[in-house]
């Protein structure tokens, strides 16, 4: 189970839905690690965020595009690519990219993420 999950702003959060005492564990891990406290790291998360959120917008509108243009299609491909980049293990803060597939609440981009 993930306890740690971020928020558009790249502040370090308790995921959704953990019980009572993983959510006090989790806050009480962030504040003693100071890990919102780091303002430089903080905006390098929120770029991975707005990064991220802008090629899930591009993806969709290109999906919606998909069936009647091949450019649309080569786009959908070409983005899906991107993002699945931006959650590979070995990519800065992919955490953060993929916390923003999960809040984006649509389960179809879920496969999106590496």
């Amino acid at each position: 189970m993930t306890l740690l999950a971020f928020d558009e702003e790249g502040k370090a959060v308790p995921a959704p839905g953990v019980p009572r005492w993983d959510y006090v564990r989790v806050k009480r891990t962030v504040e003693r690690l100071k890990l919102t406290e780091h303002q430089a790291l903080a905006e390098e998360r929120r770029k991975v965020w707005q990064k991220t959120a802008k090629l899930l917008d591009r993806y969709q509108k290109a999906l919606s595009k998909a069936s009647t243009s091949a450019a649309a299609r080569q786009d959908v491909k070409t983005t899906a690519s991107e993002i699945a980049s931006l959650t590979k293990p070995e990519s800065e803060l992919s955490a953060v990219a993929k916390w923003c597939i999960r809040y984006s609440n649509k389960p179809a981009l879920q496969r999106l993420i590496a």
